[in-house]
């Protein structure tokens, strides 16, 4: 006996546009944020939906995402890299997540010192330049304690 089965549905962009992740890990020491850097800009220039200028961006914010992570968490670093080709009816996205594992959020200080407003501090602009560069970042807790933390770039496919 024969069995009719329906035809296979036609394939659609989300099945034929999948993201493309990466994760980057190493040991934790601010002497691999360099390698961290340098490996998303070799990742994001090779692949050839991402803009040239959202990867100049995207540097400088795994810079300060990963130099956050060393200097107030703990464990290896991780970089996530998820560039999203996009389709006609949907944005590319890059997007870059930074998980450690200390639960407290980012905070936004202040570049001048509080005695002398011509003095410029030497830390504490990193997650002002992320927010500044990115179109959109945030912090999402783990579920297994510490968080993530992630910024996001879209732009026409």
């Amino acid at each position: 006996m024969t069995t009719a089965h329906p035809p296979p549905p036609p394939h659609t962009d989300i099945c034929t546009q999948l993201p493309e992740v990466q994760v980057l890990e190493y040991p934790s020491g601010a002497a691999h944020v360099q390698e961290a850097r340098h490996a998303t800009v070799a990742m994001i220039t090779g692949s050839p939906s991402v803009p040239d200028e959202i990867a100049d961006t995207a540097a400088l914010v795994v810079s300060e995402l990963a130099t956050n992570a060393v200097q107030h968490g703990s464990g290896a670093l991780r970089v996530h890299l998820i560039i999203d080709p996009g389709s006609h009816n949907r944005a590319a996205t890059l997007r870059i997540e930074v998980p450690d594992e200390n639960a407290a959020p980012p905070v936004l200080q202040r570049t001048t010192s509080t005695t002398d407003p011509d003095e410029l501090l030497e830390s504490g602009r990193g997650w002002g330049l992320v927010l500044a560069m990115a179109d959109c970042c945030g912090v999402e807790p783990r579920a297994r304690g510490g968080k993530i933390v992630w910024a996001q770039w879209q732009w026409a496919a």
